[in-house]
């Protein structure tokens, strides 16, 4: 079983137990569809999510019955199974890009993708070939990904591709 990390226990939230968690995942992550988790090494049953105003979701688990006992689990990471995920068509976890040959649909070979950071307004794919390259993930961008490569847009990647020595 792999686990995925969701999001991360901010702190309390009110007198019974509720805390307030901030979710890691993008927005078609829908976390009341989920009934099991885990906090850190715990299962955890989900009994309640609401939206809160700052962003982040009040959520009651079954295994924090108490504000104090909800202190205890304050900067607790939160995992899911990865296989209780449904992904849309063309979307994909990071974790299964990295390590793969980044191709474009022309045929040229960029190299491998290293890692792929999130800076607010658009995830950026690093990749590593003859010259590094850094490309914004913009919609439409990958194409497909299989078991060793990802293929990416040639139009869209000249549009958000920036080469560095």
């Amino acid at each position: 079983m792999e686990k995925i990390e969701i999001g991360k226990i901010v702190k309390p939230q009110g007198i019974k137990g509720d805390v307030k968690v901030l979710l890691f995942a993008d927005d078609d992550f829908n976390l009341t569809v989920h009934h099991e988790v885990y906090v850190e090494d715990n299962l955890a049953k989900i009994q309640k999510v609401y939206s809160l105003s700052d962003g982040c979701l009040g959520v009651k688990f079954d295994i924090i019955n108490t504000r104090t006992n909800a202190e205890t689990f304050r900067g607790k990471t939160i995992y899911i199974n990865k296989s209780a995920i449904n992904l849309k068509n063309g979307r994909y976890f990071m974790t299964d890009l990295i390590g793969k040959k980044a191709v474009l649909t022309d045929g040229t070979n960029l190299g491998k993708i290293v890692d792929i950071q999130n800076f607010g307004s658009a995830d950026v794919l690093y990749i590593k070939g003859v010259k590094q390259i850094l490309c914004s993930h913009i919609d439409g961008l990958i194409v497909n990904a299989s078991k060793d490569n990802v293929v990416l847009d040639s139009e869209i990647f000249s549009r958000g591709a920036v080469y560095e020595n």
